[in-house]
């Protein structure tokens, strides 16, 4: 097993529902060992086992949602129409 965490900003959230309903998205994947999310500070902390689940995959299934992950370097459009909380 090889842990790795991340610290991801999610845009969206304004609530403890959004709160949890980010984590009922990423308990669906097999190799997420825990997640912390907090729509106070629009940050995700993820830990994963890297041989069962990458990065790129946790950060798609929550776009699948109403919440965005912000990317560094990500251009400004790329978050057109959602408020920040």
């Amino acid at each position: 097993m090889s842990i790795k965490t991340i610290d991801l900003q999610i845009v969206g959230m304004t609530c403890p529902s959004c709160s949890a309903a980010v984590e009922r998205l990423v308990d669906t994947l097999e190799g997420v060992e825990s997640r912390t999310i907090n729509h106070e500070t629009n940050n995700g902390v993820f830990s994963f086992d890297k041989n069962k689940i990458s990065e790129e995959q946790i950060i798609a299934k929550i776009n699948e949602g109403h919440y965005k992950v912000v990317l560094e370097n990500a251009p400004a459009f790329a978050f057109e129409g959602v408020v920040p909380a």
